[in-house]
């Protein structure tokens, strides 16, 4: 299943990119195909696309979220997506 993760920092940091590649290889089931960007107009906004094993999406967000709260320490609001289709 694919995931869309964004993930909205306290503020700008050279860990913020770590911290999000990190929640998400906790939970993909395949590392290599981590995508990160960051916004143009807000540099506190990540994003990672990725993908999981298929399964219920509450179940998902559950394992996303325990993850966010492992490893995004500098973290203030996020949103989960599951977008049908391949990936861009």
């Amino acid at each position: 299943m694919n995931v869309k993760l964004t993930v909205w920092f306290l503020d700008e940091s050279d860990g913020n990119r770590d911290e999000i590649i990190r929640a998400a290889g906790s939970v993909t089931n395949d590392r290599d195909l981590i995508i990160h960007s960051v916004d143009n107009e807000d540099p506190k906004c990540h994003r990672v696309e990725f993908t999981m094993k298929t399964m219920a999406q509450y179940t998902a967000v559950d394992l996303i979220d325990k993850s966010l709260r492992a490893y995004c320490w500098n973290k203030d609001t996020s949103t989960i997506s599951f977008p049908k289709g391949k990936r861009t």
